[in-house]
């Protein structure tokens, strides 16, 4: 009997039910036992179940059957993957079946910390007042209740944030005719679109467009860009210059673009000059007696030369000291009477 609806009277059963069944045998020490059999038990089964023999005096026995089912994730009442702009709430919902109810726990796919709330944090939410960048990732919601398997739902947040673009080698100095390749480092979230620009000096106010694109896939047989990923919101770009010309030196942008702003970082380009010595002969006191191109006192002195730029330097009296600088190298100069030029090409 269960809930007072006689399931059955010896060995007729009463319900309708094709689950149950009842039967009986002689237990070891000969007497007769009655077996009530339940197959594919489910929750509607839980409750107490009584045993009664028809007896002069009343004889019964009472068993509380409870039947425990492992938690399943319900998806109409868990959070599927999320995309939130930085800076603004997040909550994470996650609902499971079972019995005994299911306790639930939040931790990260990569056992990083969640905030300031440790490596795991209890609740069937797990809200996030402030959600930045470094919040991006995966997450495991856990729900367990006592009766195995423990189960699990991965969401996925993505953190929307403008691009940020810095580079390892803000300055380069390379020679007219080599090869030399830019590089740019860019975070963000959504994927921005990129590009290098060649900024001119009379467009240094211009847009974007109007500063000579060189983009990822610009066909220029000289100039070549590759795009690496480094993870869902890190890229590397690059883009390579090839024999290089006095055109090409100056300041180089990386821009990159999504739908949550625009970042740029610049890449400077300058011409490394050879500094060349060479000595030269000037004639200090010409000879005065007869005959014509003799010396009578010849002078012996460097004279310095760049592949950068014209140096003529002949320059003051003795004793005096001339500082110039070209391509931030400085030179102190000690010669003897003359003039002093310095001819940038």
């Amino acid at each position: 009997m269960k809930k007072g609806i006689v399931l059955s009277m010896g060995d007729d059963v009463f319900t309708e039910n094709p689950r149950i069944s009842v039967h009986h045998r002689l237990t070891l020490d000969g007497a007769q036992a009655w077996v009530l059999t339940i197959k594919r038990v489910n929750l509607n089964d839980t409750g107490s179940y009584m045993c009664s023999l028809n007896t002069p005096w009343k004889m019964r026995k009472f068993y509380y059957l409870a039947v425990v089912v492992p938690p399943s994730i319900q998806d109409s009442n868990t959070s599927s993957d999320t995309e939130v702009q930085e800076g603004l709430e997040v909550r994470l919902r996650c609902g499971a079946s079972g019995n005994p109810q299911p306790v639930y726990r939040w931790q990260r796919e990569d056992s990083r910390m969640i905030d300031s709330y440790g490596k795991a944090v209890s609740g069937s939410q797990l809200i996030i007042p402030h959600a930045l960048r470094h919040h991006a990732g995966a997450y495991l919601c856990i729900a367990s209740n006592g009766v195995p398997p423990s189960v699990s739902k991965r969401i996925l947040l993505s953190v929307k944030f403008q691009p940020v673009t810095h580079t390892p080698t803000p300055r380069l100095w390379v020679h007219v005719g080599d090869t030399i390749t830019l590089s740019c480092i860019v975070d963000a979230y959504p994927r921005p679109s990129f590009v290098w620009v060649r900024e001119h000096a009379h467009t240094a106010h211009a847009t974007p467009t109007q500063r000579f694109p060189y983009h990822l896939h610009h066909a220029h047989a000289k100039r070549g860009s590759t795009l690496g990923e480094v993870n869902a919101t890190r890229w590397v770009v690059n883009t390579t210059l090839r024999q290089v010309r006095p055109q090409d030196f100056g300041r180089h942008l990386c821009i990159a673009n999504n739908s949550e702003g625009v970042a740029q970082t610049t890449v400077s380009l300058y011409p490394n000059s050879s500094i060349v010595t060479q000595q030269e002969s000037v004639c200090r006191e010409p000879w005065r007696g007869e005959g014509v191109g003799r010396c009578l006192v010849e002078e012996k002195r460097d004279r310095t030369e760049s592949s950068g730029s014209e140096l003529r330097l002949c320059v003051l009296k003795p004793g005096e000291c001339y500082v110039f600088v070209c391509l931030f190298i400085y030179f102190c100069l000690f010669v003897r009477d003359c003039s002093c030029l310095l001819t940038p090409e």
